[in-house]
């Protein structure tokens, strides 16, 4: 891929609905041109881009996160979600790239930039963004994109999840598309099932023996955790 910006943007997000759970944080960077992007987090870029340079693993600690590996690529109409679970299980789906956007006549100011108002209901939320035409970039965060320019702004109607743009600066550095190697591609809905397995399954295929004990433990706690999980998409499309 050879980009042409770099955008960073911050999340808040309200991944688990638990009174008591934190308000999740987290730095992303969107890496595009005018026909292509790729979205991931600040940690899993500078990762691979140590990983590129030839440092050994150990050496590049620092910058991994296991709860942030996963990759979006878009282009040619198709939006590729890769994703690394539990480091060993690299995997991921296409999907249709459809969104059916509202311009709405509402501005607003981003980092000196005008933007414009538009919104849309996507994966089981009604998003509101606003994006800015001074850059004829089609895309934003996450898998957002197919605007008139490009998004500095998203948010969903329930304060969910909020992505804001922090900075944006020329990249010319050319950038490998696929931070995996030959992930296994599954339909969207059997990657989520077998997401859920790999997550539940606390004997790493049957390489660690547990007690009945711990093995109930590690369950129980799985489902407290689920019962509250709030995750971006809560429907398919």
């Amino acid at each position: 891929m050879s980009p042409e910006i770099r955008v960073g943007y911050f999340l808040e997000a309200k991944k688990n609905l638990n009174e008591n759970a934190k308000v999740h944080q987290e730095e992303f960077w969107l890496i595009a041109n005018s026909n292509e992007s790729i979205f991931k987090a600040k940690k899993a870029y500078v990762f691979d881009s140590l990983a590129d340079q030839g440092l050994k693993f150990e050496e590049t600690l620092d910058h991994f996160d296991m709860k942030g590996q996963s990759n979006i690529f878009i282009r040619d109409k198709k939006i590729e979600f890769t994703n690394s679970i539990k480091i060993l299980n690299k995997l991921g789906y296409i999907e249709e790239n459809t969104w059916n956007w509202k311009i709405v006549e509402e501005n607003k100011e981003i980092l000196g930039l005008k933007c414009q108002k538009a919104t849309i209901t996507k994966y089981g939320r009604n998003w509101v963004a606003y994006y800015t035409p001074a850059y004829l970039i089609p895309f934003g965060p996450y898998k957002f994109n197919n605007l008139p320019g490009l998004i500095l702004e998203i948010f969903d109607d329930k304060g969910d999840y909020h992505y804001s743009a922090t900075s944006i600066e020329k990249f010319t550095k050319k950038y490998s598309v696929n931070r995996f190697m030959q992930p296994k591609i599954y339909s969207k809905t059997e990657y989520l099932k077998v997401k859920k397995n790999i997550e539940s399954d606390f004997s790493f295929g049957g390489t660690v023996t547990l007690s009945v004990e711990d093995l109930k433990r590690f369950n129980d706690s799985y489902e407290r955790r689920m019962k509250y999980d709030n995750p971006i998409e809560l429907s398919l499309n």
